[in-house]
């Protein structure tokens, strides 16, 4: 039988037609000369395509040709030639999505800005507070952001960043995250901020954090940065929020000021992505009494009032649609004066559940030229002391 090898050798369509077309052929010949038949379409196709390519279409070819051979109806062999086409078609459009890989993984539903309620100014901020509250409480549980933290950490190494300015923090953001922990991504100071503050969640925060969290009790949009706001930028599952010339404007700023800045998304315009986002309803059903602080107003609007799980499904599917690609984020990049700026896009899987996080990291050249000046240093002071150390070696057998 065929191999999944020999099959993968051979996702040529042209290659499969031929194969069809000398299938026909021995189909069509008599009991005595199919395999002649067979033999001569070999060579035909072999002068066509070149010697390499029969080799790798001969297990097809002959596995297909004794389905025939062996009694079995000649149509069916047929019908499994023509199926043998269509997969070959499927493997060429993988192949051709995995020469896309570059530029992150290929999403057939264009981008469409369509509206999130929560994020709309007439949503009372009550039930604001309980969306984003739901949300974080998920994406905790689900550890979502697992994937990029080591990114995150490096980002930060790098940068020397001893102070995070978190945009669009919701309910605070990933940082009291038990993985955010382990990896030693907590920096000195961390600002939460937010163009609708969710006050009670940041106070929380930050008397969880033992006051590494802070909080910027103002309204503060991500695309109109106070000047005394500093520090390395960073976007939760936030930036889809912006148009496209917003979203420049915040990768334009962040350039301007010579600030680092993350961009983390976990909504894909992907089936398997919008899937998950069918479940968050029921997560949120289940989630929702472990929520702290508790109150009774979160459960009336939870399941008498059933207003936050419509508002988490409607909001989820439309943040997926909304989603930057990793290759619409490289073209906001690309028409961005650069002034030594480094970038870095891309997606990252590995956490709990498969959902890969889309990345968006950039920080001044200037700071990776430091750090690689830094790693040079070390080598010649590593090198220095090892010939230190052969030349005391050496002067001990002299002596």
């Amino acid at each position: 039988m065929v191999s999944p090898g020999g099959i993968c050798k051979c996702c040529n369509p042209f290659t499969c037609l031929f194969l069809v077309l000398i299938l026909a052929t021995a189909c069509r010949a008599q009991d005595g000369s199919s395999v002649a038949a067979f033999d001569a379409g070999l060579q035909n196709l072999h002068s066509v395509m070149g010697p390499a390519k029969p080799a790798n279409l001969h297990c097809l070819l002959q596995s297909v040709f004794w389905l025939e051979f062996m009694s079995v109806s000649r149509y069916f062999a047929l019908l499994v030639g023509f199926a043998l086409v269509a997969v070959s078609f499927n493997l060429l459009k993988r192949k051709r999505r995995a020469r896309a890989m570059s530029y992150g993984r290929v999403s057939l539903l264009r981008r469409m800005h369509l509206i999130e309620i929560h994020d709309q100014p007439w949503f009372p901020s009550i039930l604001r507070d309980y969306v984003t509250d739901a949300l974080q409480l998920i994406f905790d549980v689900g550890s979502v952001y697992k994937p990029i933290v080591g990114r995150l950490r490096k980002a930060l190494e790098v940068t020397e960043a001893n102070r995070v300015l978190d945009l669009c923090s919701g309910a605070g953001g990933p940082w009291l995250c038990r993985v955010f922990e382990q990896e030693r991504c907590l920096p000195i100071n961390i600002l939460l901020t937010d163009r609708y503050p969710n006050a009670r969640a940041f106070e929380q925060a930050r008397m969880a954090s033992r006051s590494n969290i802070h909080f910027h009790p103002e309204s503060v949009s991500a695309t109109e940065i106070p000047i005394e706001l500093c520090g390395f930028r960073t976007l939760f599952t936030s930036f889809h929020h912006f148009r496209p010339h917003e979203a420049r404007t915040i990768l334009q700023d962040a350039v301007d000021r010579q600030q680092g800045i993350g961009i983390f998304e976990v909504p894909r315009r992907h089936v398997l992505t919008m899937i998950f986002v069918f479940l968050i309803p029921a997560a949120d059903l289940v989630l929702t009494p472990f929520i702290r602080p508790f109150r009774w107003s979160r459960l009336i609007w939870t399941y008498l009032i059933p207003i936050i799980p419509i508002v988490l499904w409607f909001d989820g599917i439309v943040s997926c649609i909304r989603i930057y690609s990793p290759r619409e984020l490289w073209e906001l990049t690309d028409g961005l004066p650069a002034n030594g700026f480094r970038w870095n896009i891309g997606e990252e899987t590995g956490g709990f559940l498969p959902l890969p996080v889309t990345y968006l990291i950039g920080y001044p050249n200037s700071t990776a030229t430091k750090e690689n000046i830094t790693s040079t240093r070390s080598e010649e002071v590593a090198a220095e002391f090892l010939l230190s150390d052969r030349l005391a070696e050496a002067d001990i057998c002299s002596r």
